[in-house]
Parts: structure tokens; sequence; C-alpha cells
């Protein structure tokens, strides 16, 4: 028997949103793969502010006070404006370009490891290589992780792998859409990079950090550029220190 066509739609109509939304679902669960990779926390979030070349820089939305392991905060969206740049570009490595499967056998030796977050609350911790009034260009940037062991792979960003290949801390564009390009590195300026960890997803914060200032402050020699706290504050040691402490005391209480 012949159906109308108001029976059809009444038919496939809600199969069709089933479908959307066990699509879009997948979707969503893909694009997580690097949890809080795309954090606008890591970025400079914010009302937009146009510099001089139309590209969108956007103010901090940092809580005030001291520097301290921050909650995470709202998600956002990516996107990419090229700006002409002062430097020639350099080739580009196969081996700069890794998966989460990849290891680094000789930076990861040494450093602790990725583990399952567990019972563990979510802390983060993220710093600033600020280059102030000036931009650092993309390829004295990469040059520059390059020599310090960055490694350009999940999310389009740099990340400090452990043995297992698994991101220990990871590093972003301070301007949206915070990835990287590594055929474009030529046509980029920024005027700052965030670098962020996760506390509760390595075996030792404190080493981790270590690490993680370590590179903050060789980029800052190399790129002429400062390095500063979640608050856009100058690190000082007392700064180091106070952090230090914070992951001490995540590590005695949760292990």
């Amino acid at each position: 028997m012949d159906l109308d066509l108001q029976t059809w739609l009444l038919i496939l109509g809600p199969l069709l949103i089933v479908g959307i939304l066990v699509h879009g679902y997948f979707r969503m669960r893909s694009r997580n793969t690097l949890k809080m990779a795309l954090d606008k926390r890591f970025l400079n979030t914010g009302d937009t502010e146009e510099d001089g070349s139309g590209q969108s820089l956007v103010r901090a939305e940092l809580p005030n006070g001291g520097a301290r392991v921050v909650d995470p905060p709202e998600q956002g969206s990516l996107d990419l404006a090229d700006v002409p740049v002062l430097m020639e570009p350099v080739d580009v490595d196969e081996a700069l370009v890794v998966t989460s499967s990849d290891s680094d056998a000789e930076t990861g030796a040494e450093l602790p490891t990725v583990i399952d977050q567990g019972d563990r609350p979510e802390r983060f911790i993220v710093l600033y290589v600020s280059a102030d009034e000036q931009k650092m260009t993309g390829q004295a940037l990469l040059e520059s992780l390059v020599e310090h062991e960055m490694r350009f792979g999940e999310m389009d960003i740099f990340h400090r792998l452990d043995v297992s290949g698994q991101s220990l801390f990871s590093l972003v564009n301070a301007v949206e859409p915070g990835s990287f390009d590594l055929q474009a590195m030529d046509d980029l300026e920024t005027p700052a990079v965030s670098l962020f960890m996760r506390v509760h997803e390595v075996s030792d914060p404190v080493a981790v950090f270590d690490d993680m200032m370590h590179v903050a402050q060789n980029l800052a020699n190399d790129l002429g550029a400062d390095v500063l706290d979640e608050t856009r504050s100058a690190v000082t040691p007392q700064t180091t220190a106070h952090l230090k402490q914070e992951l001490e005391d995540y590590q005695f209480r949760h292990g």
C-alpha cells in the first residue's frame, strides 16, 4: 500500500535525527584525542583587538592573584592568520612530525611518564613566552623548538613526549587559533607562545614542571622574550618555588 509524504516524513524524520546525533557524537570524540590542547586558557582570550597586521590578538582572561595551579577553563575554537616574516624558511625534517604512538627515546628516557588520571582532580600549569611589543618569527621559533627537542604532533601543536610517545606538556601559539602549520612557519609572526602541562596525567609533576620551565627559559633566551606566569607576571625564583610547592602538595594528596 502506498504511503503519502507525511507518513514517510514521520518514519524517516526520527531516523535522520538519530543519525545526525550519532555522527556528531563520534566527531566530538575524535576531536578530543588530546584534551585541553585547544583550550582558550592557553591562548590570549577575551575581547579581540586588531594589531597592525590585521591579525586578531586577544587579551588574556586569567584569574587575579599570584602564580598557581589552575583549574580547566572553557574550550575554544581555532583558526590561523598568516603574517609576513623576516627570516628565510628552513627545511622541516620529517622526524619533527610524530603521532601519539611514536616514541622519543632520546628525550623521554629520563623523563616521567603519562599515567591514567584515575581519581586525580584535573590541574594545569600554564607558562607564556612573550616577546612583548616585538614578534617572534615562525622560522626562529621552529629552530628553537627543534633545538630543544619539542616535537610537532597531535592537534598541530608541539609536545614534549615521554618514552611511549605521550605528551608530558605542550606548546601552542598564544594567538588564536593556537595551532601551527609547518608548511607556513615562514609566514608566521606571533607575540607569544603558551606552554601547558596536565598535572593530573603525569607520574612526576615536579620533574615535568622543571623540564617545561627549562624549555620556556631556553625559548625566551633564543627569541629575546620573557617567561611569564598565567597572570602575565614575570616568573621569578619565588614564582617557581611556589608552583613547585603546590605540585608537591598535589602529589602528596593525590599520589
